[in-house]
């Protein structure tokens, strides 16, 4: 009557809930005195106690002890039943409810519960093997629920796609279609991440077949992440056995880089068709990554070449039929085991001028049930392949010899080679027209395979001598879509575009640079008629500044420069129509000039169109936006422009100065007011100082 509560029994793991492991039993009715606050409600069965505590009939806080077997305490850290030992806690914990919950009646079931609460609802937790929390999911989703879900209802949320940050991962997971991470995620929110998927659970895991699309690309990704994880007594990928899954985008390169291993991370997962692994340079373990990926029918793995560990990593991929290899790998196990579709591996870019050498044993274990080893060609590159068509195990496969790799290639569009994919630099001259671009890009292969494979060894293009077609688009359909002729270059470094008269006929950008990931600048002076930069520069994650200057025609810049995420600066012509996620991630922008506005008046925009042209930066205010002193006082008084630093081109109060005509010495600090030289702006490097109480920047 006065909500105190009292225990007698067995004592087993203290599941009495009196902290006394030392007693197996208790005879007497005993105080339990760790809670505070009245008990309302009392229940448990077999593995849990619950109760309830509040005032008069109704509970706010709802506690269990007891073992956390499929997830009967209800506070996410339950696990399968299937595991031989569990973690008990003699200590209530807190389940999970929501706060504003009033419970008004509590019972429980072999590790589940389910409490109502005043407005006739019940939420429930726990085992849902046999349908118990009655949440109308199919036979392949019964499994358990770590906190509580609605139950006895059938889900009104209609809502297929799901964002899911990693600081509030839901409970349940498993009637989504697609997932869109976002957050900063590591190996233990992946674990939580499958929990609430339910893929790995049971014994064997009976997978998820809902799951079609998972996004990574705004997710951030901890150092040293990997995707194995524990699940009760054993591990599993945190995306394995998603049966319907096609579709996966990967996080951008630099995020991609922090992942250590992929182990597991799709197996048996039978619909999935291609991956993008261009920016998982650091992975070192890749075991079992791909096993029974059916629809596979190419991988390129020429980023990863610190992989030491790969056993079974493309086992049972029944319809591969090529894959790159990077300059190094560690071959397992099964590595091409059952790949009776294999045509092709190409290690061209493997960097010795010996084969390595294995036991025979070994190498048949690479190529585990594949008859017919010569119906798959080895591309080596030309100094290795003396020895790999020496090799009594390598010779068994139909060993070529890549193409030798060309330096400044020389390509007209009357004469374009079939293959130019492993020429380091391409000189273009002759007279240039869209066919004849798309035709290019055929032929470096960068806009082949789906997704593209892109091509990792063109660090160079000068169209300086080239001459350019009216109406000239770099973006065309190769194949049955269509894409920007130089995107996913993945080495390109330097582009010299065309004399300004040519540079004049270009119209369209569009994708063109696309995940051109070690592009660092461009000149756009000449491409003065340009109207179309859509997805121009996406995840060129090397630009550091971009003068678009010169190109007032411009109407479409959607996603430009989204993920360009060492981008610094830009300058904006006088006319220009911004475009939804233009500077999407560019999360080192600071400044944009736009000193050439041509109005007085700042273009308006509705907040969520603005919003989503800087998506994904915390801080506009960090971003400096100079503008015409005659247009300040509409940009500044903007409720959107005034969420940057806007300044009058007047007040920027930063000068070019000459050094060669600065004789004068002054004494020069840094923008920490540390003293860098005494003797003026001689023999500094470029940068920002300031000299008399001015900003200088040096050149």
């Amino acid at each position: 009557n006065d909500g105190t509560l009292w225990t007698w029994g067995m004592n087993e793991n203290d599941l009495a809930g009196v902290y006394n492991s030392e007693l197996t039993s208790i005879s007497t009715p005993t105080q339990i005195t760790s809670l505070s606050g009245k008990v309302q409600f009392i229940s448990g069965c077999q593995y849990n106690r619950v109760v309830g505590i509040g005032e008069d009939g109704v509970a706010t806080k709802i506690y269990a002890w007891g073992a956390d077997r499929d997830g009967g305490l209800g506070n996410g850290t339950g696990v399968s039943a299937e595991n031989t030992t569990f973690n008990y806690s003699s200590t209530p914990v807190a389940v999970s409810l929501d706060e504003n919950i009033k419970v008004t009646g509590l019972s429980s079931g072999i590790s589940y519960s389910v409490v109502l609460s005043d407005d006739g609802k019940l939420y429930a937790w726990g085992a849902n093997r046999g349908g118990q929390l009655g949440n109308y999911c199919e036979t392949d989703q019964m499994t358990f629920v770590t906190t509580p879900i609605q139950a006895a209802a059938k889900s009104e949320d209609d809502e297929t796609t799901i964002t899911v940050d990693a600081d509030n991962i839901p409970s349940l997971l498993s009637s989504a279609k697609k997932l869109i991470l976002t957050g900063t995620w590591s190996t233990s929110k992946f674990q939580t991440l499958s929990s609430s998927i339910g893929n790995n659970a049971g014994f064997p895991p009976v997978g998820n077949s809902t799951i079609e699309e998972i996004d990574m690309s705004q997710a951030n990704i901890s150092e040293k992440t990997s995707t194995y994880i524990s699940v009760g007594v054993s591990s599993y990928g945190v995306f394995r056995g998603l049966n319907a899954l096609k579709t996966v985008t990967m996080p951008s390169a630099e995020q991609a880089a922090n992942f250590t291993s992929l182990r597991s991370i799709f197996q048996n997962d039978p619909s999935l068709a291609a991956v993008d692994l261009s920016g998982f340079t650091n992975v070192t373990n890749i075991t079992d990554a791909f096993y029974g990926c059916t629809s596979l029918t190419s991988i390129d793995l020429s980023a990863c070449s610190s992989v030491t560990s790969s056993e079974s990593a493309l086992d049972h991929c029944t319809s591969i039929q090529e894959v790159i290899l990077p300059s190094k790998i560690t071959l397992g196990k099964y590595f091409f085991g059952s790949n009776t579709a294999l045509t092709k591996i190409d290690w061209s870019r493997y960097e010795g001028t010996t084969a390595p050498t294995y036991t025979s044993t070994t190498f048949e274990s690479f190529f585990q049930y594949i008859e017919d080893l010569k119906a798959i060609t080895l591309v080596v590159p030309e100094a290795a392949y003396e020895s790999f068509a020496a090799d009594a195990n390598w010779s068994q496969l139909n060993v070529v010899a890549a193409t030798p790799s060309v330096q400044g290639t020389e390509v007209t569009p009357d004469n374009i080679p079939e293959d130019v994919k492993n020429a380091k630099n391409l000189v273009l001259t002759g007279e240039w027209g869209t066919s004849d671009f798309v035709a290019l890009s055929v032929a470096i292969g960068n806009n082949s395979g789906y997704p593209p494979a892109g091509n990792s060894v063109i660090e160079t293009i000068d169209m300086s001598q080239a001459t350019i077609k009216a109406s000239t688009e770099l973006y065309g359909a190769i194949g049955w879509s269509s894409y920007g002729v130089f995107s996913g270059l993945k080495a390109l470094k330097s582009v010299t575009i065309p004399a300004e008269a040519e540079a004049a006929n270009i119209t369209s950008l569009r994708a063109t640079f696309q995940n051109a990931t070690a592009l660092e600048s461009i000149n756009l002076t000449g491409c003065t008629n340009l109207t179309t930069i859509r997805d121009a520069f996406y995840n060129c994650t090397s630009l550091k500044k971009i003068d678009l200057s010169a190109c007032s025609s411009i109407t479409n810049c959607q996603n430009a420069f989204e993920q360009c995420t060492a981008l610094e600066e830009v300058v904006l012509p006088s006319t220009i129509t911004l475009g939804s996620s233009a500077f999407s991630g560019c999360t080192a922008l600071t400044k944009i000039d736009w000193t050439k506005f041509e109005g007085t008046t700042a273009p308006t925009y509705a907040t969520a169109a603005f919003t989503n042209i800087f998506k994904n930066i915390t801080n506009l205010k960090v971003i400096t936006l100079v503008v015409p002193e005659a247009a300040y006082e509409s940009f500044a008084a903007d409720a959107n422009w005034s969420q940057l630093n806007v300044v009058a081109n007047s007040a920027s109060a930063i000068n070019s100065v000459n050094v060669d005509n600065d004789s004068t010495p002054s004494v020069v600090y840094d923008l920490n007011g540390r003293i860098v030289s005494n003797d003026g702006l001689k023999n500094l490097p470029n940068g920002l100082y300031i000299v008399n109480g001015k900003k200088i920047l040096l050149k």
